[in-house]
């Protein structure tokens, strides 16, 4: 669907996305992301377009669930952790063993050198 495929990107997006992959590795940095249910049904692959065309990250490194936590199913004995924007995310990742950051919305510079700032200390003390 054209609306979730051409959603203007935020701030900092590709900063954190570089700085994820520099500390932790490429083949360790996921986009974990929930749909949302709408009229046309196209949320999941509009989003799965924006992801292709505007991030470096391969699909088979892209879920698509309101589960947020089932994700870490796939990684057993791994420390994960997810930068989120909404604290019943964080909360839930959290809450099933993971390690999770919020974004404070809203998207800015300052808000991206903070959540990568709170990612380096979780890294570090791994």
């Amino acid at each position: 669907h054209p609306y979730w495929s051409s959603l203007p990107s935020l701030p900092g997006y590709e900063q954190m996305i570089i700085h994820a992959q520099d500390l932790v590795g490429r083949d360790n940095v996921y986009v974990c992301t929930a749909p949302v249910t709408d009229k046309t049904g196209g949320c999941e692959s509009g989003k799965r377009s924006w992801i292709a065309q505007n991030t470096p990250i391969p699909s088979n490194q892209v879920y698509v669930t309101q589960d947020k936590p089932s994700v870490l199913n796939d990684f057993p004995g791994e420390k994960c952790i997810l930068i989120d924007d909404r604290i019943k995310y964080c909360n839930a990742w959290t809450s099933a063993g993971g390690f999770a950051i919020r974004h404070t919305p809203p998207a800015t510079m300052a808000t991206v050198q903070d959540t990568l700032s709170q990612l380096n200390l979780i890294v570090k003390s791994l």
